[in-house]
């Protein structure tokens, strides 16, 4: 054995121990640099040093050796010990660099950042101490940088946003509807009268909302709350309301067909209640919404404008459509997969309204100790909620956050178009905008951009620069999807869905539905391929490759698909082009 193991040991055992937070103890550097910068402005004068240094109250030997230059750091910095390992101006590339992918939707862990600093000491050839068998930087090194860097950097837990999110919330796209808006308002003078647009939505509450931060046991692994059961039937809620502060009375879907009167009891004044089979909004019942909508709206004159989104069960519902055009309502919808920015219910109303619920839930349970929440309980749960987050401040703050009264697109922050850098979606300068008669011919083009590192030419001193940069190491994820030709052109989403050339065209209300059966759960149990028979008999169209005409379901030789994000359609991997390739956004050749 090794006569220094011991030894070693008990080192490693003191170094574990060594407390994190170091405490000054000497008072070396405890002049201040002021005036040290004029000490060396009076010697440089012509005084000398010894009375320059007295007159300053800095240590003559100190002073002469910020004279003389011969420091490793900058001449009158009060400073003690080594300079960090990468040097100020590499770190403050380092910092760009993190913030720049947290701006573009890829934001950094603290592992992925410690292997981009080893990689860029290895290929800089910086002297380090960093593990080569991890090839990382220790957690030293990065509790050093994050506390030197400690106002801008912080560990969070980040909001999942979709690719088609990342995709479409895109600055022309943006730019374009809010072109629209301005045009309809300005058309139908609705710029001053905040009581003439409206915004309208759906949102879900579960019978079982969840459970919510309380106070418990520190140390204790296990701290439960009781719930009235495993999953909760889903109520949907239409809402709708105007830049004034008037909200049109909800309107509370349930699952079922039998029609119960004891659910509307409770409910906030003048609320419909109606069911479906699913739970959720369709056609049918968006018609009957869209009635109550025009009898419970402010009676202004004058168009009334309604902005919402572009489900299936608004923008293919020309019953509904035609009855808001012949009452004065224009209805536009938004782009799609912009509603956490462009939607005021959305962003200000529907958050509040699930937390007042579930705390709701939760005193419910509390006060009635072993009765679970039924479907009669809602109403009341319901009311208490929405009464607390339907006021005029949350519904005047919800269309100025959303910039859509007063009219302003610059409220939308600029970090909010960062991720669509990855894959930006542009439109053709030459496409006319959506207009009442022409709002079904809008195209858009798809671009991927490319950054390119300007800065090539780099000094070997890590200091201030270095041969290899971050970009190099670890450059900015971009979309591997080529450009094609376009042969079709693609809806935006933004359209004018009482305008007369969209009513009139029968493809746009009436989509064909899927002809899939839905089997039944003890069949698939019991024979799972005779199950996938019965639904490869008789599937539609859109089941088949858009490059081969090939049915996945009868595809023998198991390929992979991939989906246009377009059109929905399905292409297999292979013959689409993108296998093995890690494309994450694709389009077809009909959208490409």
């Amino acid at each position: 054995m090794c006569p220094y193991y011991p030894m070693l040991q008990i080192s490693l055992y003191v170094y574990a121990k060594m407390p994190r937070n170091f405490k000054r103890k000497s008072n070396r550097a405890s002049w201040d640099e002021n005036d040290m910068k004029k000490a060396i402005d009076e010697v440089s004068r012509g005084s000398k040093i010894k009375a320059a240094a007295r007159s300053f109250n800095i240590a003559r030997t100190t002073l002469t050796r910020h004279l003389s230059g011969d420091l490793t750091k900058k001449s009158g910095s009060k400073k003690l010990g080594r300079s960090c390992l990468l040097g100020e101006a590499n770190e403050s590339k380092l910092l760009t660099h993190i913030l720049e992918f947290e701006r573009r939707g890829f934001p950094l862990t603290v592992e992925d950042i410690g292997k981009l600093a080893f990689e860029f000491v290895e290929e800089n050839h910086i002297p380090h101490n960093f593990s080569t068998g991890k090839k990382m930087a220790g957690l030293g090194w990065w509790r050093g940088f994050r506390g030197r860097h400690k106002d801008t950097l912080t560990i969070r837990k980040p909001q999942a946003v979709s690719i088609q999110r990342a995709i479409h919330l895109n600055k022309p796209i943006v730019d374009k509807f809010f072109k629209l808006i301005q045009e309809l308002m300005t058309k139908y003078a609705i710029l001053g009268n905040p009581e003439r647009i409206y915004n309208a939505d759906e949102t879900g509450l579960s019978l079982i909302p969840g459970v919510k931060n309380v106070v418990g046991c520190k140390g204790s692994r296990y701290c439960s709350q009781i719930t009235s059961g495993e999953r909760g039937q889903l109520q949907t809620v239409p809402m709708a309301v105007n830049a004034a502060g008037h909200y049109v009375p909800p309107m509370v879907i349930f699952k079922g067909k039998r029609p119960n009167s004891r659910l509307e009891r409770g409910m906030p004044p003048s609320t419909i209640v109606k069911y479906s089979e699913t739970g959720y909004i369709n056609r049918d019942l968006f018609y009957e919404w869209m009635v109550h909508f025009v009898m419970h709206k402010q009676n202004v004159s004058g168009k009334t404008l309604l902005i919402l989104d572009g489900h299936g069960s608004h923008t293919r519902c020309g019953k509904a459509l035609a009855y808001a055009a012949e009452n004065n309502v224009e209805i536009v919808s938004l782009p799609p997969h912009t509603s956490h920015y462009l939607q005021p219910l959305d962003k200000i109303h529907f958050k509040p309204l699930k937390d007042y619920y579930k705390e709701a839930a939760r005193m419910h349970l509390r006060n009635n100790s072993g009765m679970g929440i039924s479907r009669l309980d809602f109403p009341e749960l319901f009311c208490k909620s929405y009464m607390k987050v339907a006021t005029m401040r949350n519904a005047v703050q919800s269309f100025k956050s959303t910039g859509l009264f007063p009219l302003e697109k610059s409220v939308i922050p600029d970090v909010a178009y960062e991720p669509s850098k990855t894959t930006d979606v542009l439109i053709r300068s030459s496409d006319p905008m959506p207009t009442e008669d022409a709002c079904c011919s809008s195209t858009i083009s798809t671009s991927f951009c490319r950054d390119v590192n300007t800065n090539s030419s780099r000094s070997l001193d890590h200091e201030n620069a270095a041969a290899s940069s971050f970009q190099n190491i670890l450059p900015f994820a971009v979309s591997t999807q080529k450009r094609k030709t376009r042969k079709k052109s693609i809806e935006t989403g933004i359209r004018v869905l009482t305008g007369q050339t969209y009513r009139n065209e029968p493809s746009a209300l009436e989509k064909a539905q899927s002809t899939k059966p839905v089997q039944p759960v003890k069949q698939v149990e019991k024979n799972r391929c005779a199950s996938i028979n019965a639904v490869t008999s008789s599937v539609s169209s859109e089941n088949n490759c858009g490059t081969c005409g090939g049915n996945f379901y009868e595809d023998e030789e198991n390929e992979g698909g991939i989906q246009c994000q377009i059109c929905d359609a399905w292409y297999h991997d292979i013959r689409a082009g993108v296998y093995g390739r890690g494309v994450v956004t694709f389009m077809g050749d009909n959208c490409a």
